[in-house]
């Protein structure tokens, strides 16, 4: 099949991480237009396991890490360039946050229609860094299925290593609900 990792498990600086993880990251390197269905079929998985891989935040770490690695072609001469034209911006934005503030609130003040008054204090606090999360509340949410259903759930979370339960092991029976 050819699918050998490019980076030994060893030089990952995030821990150890799956093979199949690390294949699916060359699979992509080698080809980033690959659909993940393609890949699913080639490692044996199906595309909603691969596809559940790719948004943890260690898979997406790693991927980063390794596009970095690979890609990273940027002449040193136009990187310091680039570095210190990013530290000139954030002088200038810190020079002139005080006025930015100063400016929003009076704009808060000034309008009278509440939703540009309640978009100018979302940007106020998000700028500031104190924005308040939105819709986050917990919800509920009640399944009804029947076992069959049930052990197709548990095999997926299974295969996307979302529960560590060895492959193949189901934590009931048949008939039995847990």
């Amino acid at each position: 099949m050819g699918l050998v990792p490019p980076v030994p498990a060893a030089e990952y600086p995030g821990g150890t991480l799956p093979l199949q993880w690390r294949m699916l990251a060359d699979m992509r390197m080698k080809d980033p237009r690959l659909p993940l269905c393609d890949a699913a079929k080639a490692l044996g998985y199906s595309a909603t396991t691969l596809y559940m891989w790719t948004k943890r935040p260690e898979y997406v770490r790693y991927e980063n890490w390794l596009v970095s690695r690979i890609w990273d072609g940027v002449p040193p001469a136009e990187r310091a360039e680039r570095q210190a034209s990013m530290v000139r911006v954030r002088e200038r934005f810190e020079e002139h946050a005080g006025e930015m503030q100063d400016r929003l609130l009076a704009i808060l003040d000034t309008v009278d229609d509440p939703k540009v008054q309640a978009q100018v204090a979302q940007d106020w606090l998000d700028r500031s860094g104190a924005a308040v999360q939105r819709n986050v509340a917990p919800r509920g949410l009640t399944l009804i299925a029947d076992a069959k259903l049930l052990e197709r759930f548990l095999t997926r979370a299974i295969e996307a290593e979302l529960i560590p339960i060895a492959a193949g092991e189901l934590p009931c029976s048949e008939g039995e609900l847990v």
